[in-house]
């Protein structure tokens, strides 16, 4: 499982807390904390249960809005639950294969993630040859307003994130050491192959995420997190 903040909080729920935990790869109920100390202390201030499970590496989903994103495996698509109404919706996307996910994990074949620019979505496909497909998500809709084709191969990443409209892929480089390799601006749809490495706590992770709120990244696995503060080169502030 896994725990964080809403990456775009609503009013009234600036410095919620969520975690969403299970010992097994699907994940059923979801606690949201008025803060951090409560969530410690799991003195829940509201629990969800989630329609449908949702299938994925562990912590594989998304607040944002204080809707939550996810993947399902039945059938394949992603599914919203919004926090306050209750309200559940689900999309396929045609194109997104289960064949491809994160060197590190075997089912994170949707991921999601947001920035300053919005909400998205990464996948691949047969037809990109398993290689990462970035779409833009329409909030209001839940839909795929725009794509993008990056040149990264999913399978060869251990994990990917968005920040300020540029998604950032990652590998590793040894049992204690990740490192940044590549990039795609949206913005300008031009690629960059980088190597800017940084501290992993475990030879795996399960999921790397910015939160645009405190301009953080954030990495998982089993329950455990460490964050990351992210210095921007001027070019590319948000």
């Amino acid at each position: 499982g896994g725990w964080g903040k809403d990456s775009k909080p609503v009013r009234g729920y600036e410095s919620m807390y969520f975690y969403g935990g299970h010992t097994s790869p699907a994940v059923y109920d979801f606690y949201l904390y008025s803060d951090y100390d409560k969530l410690l202390l799991r003195s829940a201030f509201k629990v969800h249960d989630i329609p449908s499970g949702w299938v994925g590496a562990g912590n594989n989903y998304i607040i944002h809005g204080n809707t939550i994103y996810y993947q399902i495996n039945s059938p394949f698509s992603m599914s919203k639950l919004n926090l306050t109404s209750s309200k559940y919706n689900y999309r396929v996307i045609p194109a997104a294969s289960q064949r491809f996910s994160y060197s590190y994990s075997e089912t994170q074949n949707l991921d999601f993630a947001a920035d300053e620019t919005g909400l998205w979505v990464m996948y691949a496909s047969e037809d990109s040859n398993g290689k990462i497909i970035l779409a833009r998500l329409d909030e209001k809709a839940f839909g795929i307003s725009e794509e993008f084709n990056t040149g990264v191969f999913k399978q060869l990443a251990g994990n990917a994130f968005m920040a300020c409209g540029v998604m950032y892929a990652t590998r590793s480089v040894d049992m204690t050491t990740e490192e940044i390799f590549y990039s795609y601006n949206t913005k300008t749809n031009e690629e960059k192959h980088l190597n800017i490495p940084f501290p992993k706590f475990q030879e795996k992770y399960t999921n790397l995420d910015y939160n645009p709120t405190d301009q953080k990244l954030y990495m998982y696995n089993n329950g455990y997190y460490v964050s990351y503060s992210v210095a921007f080169d001027k070019k590319i502030q948000p």
